[in-house]
């Protein structure tokens, strides 16, 4: 025990020094969606599912906060399972794949690489929860902790088991991660190619958002910042450091669990030329094995159903998606309209995910596109270039300036504004 002690000493040591410890915090969660970071804990053990991947999840030693928390640093050897959505269900992603119960005759809880395992989560009064996964080819499909002496482990157990401990399960609280030395800078490019679950840090500019993050591209790539609960703090031409772990989700690369830091607000994004996607290529972009983050175009009737909209370029099932839009696109529905974004992700085999950054009715002027792509905000004046015809609004929809010139806003609260012209919307934040 005084060896293991050491040794972990010393790398915690070597890590801090080398600026590879990143602190997150845990609290027992009241609900679970897709996008959550949990543990799983059993509290009177004191202890959380562990990140090795044989046959069951070994244990990890955590303690509690005065408040009831959990606070892990990234050499902690808990694993922090990364919640996907399913049919009816959650897929629980780990550091080395998805976790999945399998067997009648054993009660393994594996790890394999492709998306399996349908779990159900149900958070009970107390603090206990049941963790269910369904797969008809086993009745040990409880998550529970056995606290058996030389047995004590994670694993899955039928409903009437004699081992009966209860799981918990704990939430990463959003923006918990405080770095506790300094990360080395990496490209995107770098990152990409990294381990899932790997700390990593990213210095880049914002070029697009949507209501669960934004896309930051540096020289050598793109990539998603994942953030379920993003508060749309940022804004496209914002340049920003990003810290957080290296993961990936529908073919296409994110970082998840990320804090980022200002740099700088206002700069000029150049997307570049737009790749367009019609009905020659839709198969190969919905059917790609690994997405590589571009920026594309597609034009096509706007399909407006509950909350999802595509893009119908006749294609036959193969659209392209506006994923999770801040705006209200309703406007646009069932007509014509010429759509430009970033490709990040595929799902289901037929959706192509972007993330749009304008859109127009295919019969108004392009003019109006490129102008919206040349004005920029430097956190004091909207600069209006090509002299378009501009209206900015507050986020209560009242009017607050207009003109077909430079606009200052050094006057106006700090908030978030939407600048307007004839067909194309942008948002600014005014810190």
């Amino acid at each position: 025990m005084k060896t293991i002690t050491k040794t972990f000493f010393s790398l915690f040591t070597a890590m801090i020094a080398f600026g590879f410890t990143n602190a997150q915090t845990f609290k027992r969660a009241t609900s679970v969606a897709a996008g959550d970071t949990i543990i799983i804990v059993n509290k009177t053990a004191g202890m959380a599912l562990a990140n090795d991947a044989g046959n069951y999840r070994n244990r990890a030693a955590i303690s509690f906060e005065a408040d009831g928390s959990i606070i892990l640093n990234s050499v902690s050897t808990v694993e922090r399972l990364l919640v996907e959505s399913t049919d009816g269900g959650f897929l629980l992603k780990s550091s080395t794949g998805y976790i999945y119960a399998e067997g009648k005759s054993s009660n393994n809880l594996k790890t394999q690489t492709t998306a399996t395992g349908k779990w159900s989560i149900t958070i009970n009064s107390g603090d206990d929860a049941d963790v269910i996964i369904d797969n008809a080819k086993t009745d040990r499909n409880h998550l529970r902790y056995n606290s058996n002496s030389g047995s004590e482990r994670f694993s899955c157990y039928g409903e009437d088991s004699s081992v009966k401990n209860l799981v918990s399960v704990y939430k990463k609280v959003s923006g918990s991660s405080t770095p506790e030395g300094e990360i080395e800078l990496s490209t995107i490019e770098e990152v990409i190619n990294m381990a899932s679950g790997s700390l990593c840090k990213i210095k880049g500019l914002v070029v697009a958002e949507y209501s669960r993050g934004y896309i930051v591209k540096d020289a050598t790539a793109a990539i998603l910042i994942y953030d379920a609960d993003y508060d749309k703090s940022r804004s496209v031409g914002d340049s920003v450091i990003v810290t957080g772990n290296a993961g990936s989700y529908g073919k296409g690369p994110q970082i998840q669990n990320a804090d980022a830091e200002l740099v700088n607000a206002g700069n000029i994004v150049d997307h570049g030329t737009a790749t367009e996607i019609n009905v020659s290529n839709a198969a190969s972009f919905a059917g790609a094995e690994e997405v590589k983050l571009q920026y594309v175009t597609a034009t096509g009737t706007l399909v407006k159903s509950s909350n999802y909209i595509n893009i119908n370029i006749g294609a036959g099932e193969n659209q392209v998606s506006v994923s999770y839009p801040i705006e209200d696109l309703s406007e646009y529905a069932d007509k014509e309209v010429v759509v430009k974004g970033y490709w990040f992700s595929v799902s289901s085999g037929k959706f192509i995910n972007i993330m749009y950054t304008d859109i127009q009715e295919k019969s108004s002027s392009a003019l109006q596109i490129n102008s919206m792509e040349s004005i920029r905000f430097d956190g004091q004046t909207i600069y209006n270039p090509a002299k378009v015809n501009l209206t900015v609004y507050n986020l209560t929809g009242a009017l607050v300036a207009s003109g077909n010139g430079n606009i200052d806003m050094a006057n106006e609260a700090a908030g978030v504004y939407i600048v307007r012209t004839q067909n194309a919307t942008l948002k600014i934040v005014k810190q």
